[in-house]
């Protein structure tokens, strides 16, 4: 606090300025680096994919038709102006993304004329764009935007079996799995996962056993 005491009064309010800035962009490299380090091999293209659909989208959303130009001046702008025409500014809708071991769902706002049905027309350009092989379009409510990237098919996904590591040998220890726990048996076409509890439903079983074969001589 000395050290702090000691500087002008510009440099020390600079300082304590500083101080929650550096805080926050520590919090923020901290956030990435342990989400980087959590994810899947599978994820972490996803990850890729998404830095690139953000660092893009200025560009990209003009070409796919996701952008409105806007003429009315502002406040502002009117003050300002001299009788001139003020250009038109182009405006395009914000986006965030959230990256899985499928693809990466974006989630924008609307504008005039950039709805849900601007977003559908737009699907083919977003795959090329995105590098997607489809996007899902959807509305959950007024105002936003999910499209859904999927740059490989869930339901074609292999599974591996909850039961068996990948040299054959048991991953659950005897009595360590009971009925009444949920199994993973799938993801659904949108990526979510499918799971089915034994204890909750009627099921059956099919089992058999080969017979010897008996060769007459």
């Amino acid at each position: 606090m000395t050290g702090l005491n000691s500087l002008p009064t510009g440099a020390a309010a600079l300082w304590w300025l500083l101080i929650p800035l550096a805080v926050v962009l520590v919090g923020r490299l901290l956030f990435l680096v342990v989400r980087w380090l959590r994810a899947d091999a599978e994820t972490r293209i996803s990850l890729r994919q998404a830095r690139r659909i953000r660092r893009t989208w200025r560009r990209l959303a003009p070409m796919a038709d996701l952008a409105v130009k806007d003429t009315t001046p502002t406040t502002l702008e009117q003050l300002r102006s001299d009788g001139t025409p003020v250009p038109a500014k182009v405006r395009i809708p914000r986006i965030t993304t959230r990256a899985d071991r499928f693809g990466v769902t974006v989630t924008a706002n609307t504008l005039p004329r950039v709805g849900l049905e601007a977003w559908q027309d737009a699907r083919d350009d977003l795959c090329n764009g995105w590098g997607m092989l489809r996007v899902k379009v959807t509305q959950p409510k007024p105002g936003t935007i999910t499209a859904r990237g999927f740059r490989r098919e869930p339901l074609d996904s292999l599974l591996p079996s909850p039961l068996l590591r990948e040299g054959g040998s048991p991953a659950v220890s005897p009595g360590g799995l009971s009925c009444r726990d949920d199994v993973l048996i799938g993801w659904d076409e949108d990526g979510a996962p499918v799971h089915v509890n034994l204890a909750a439903g009627a099921h059956g079983l099919i089992a058999g056993s080969r017979a010897p074969v008996s060769r007459s001589p």
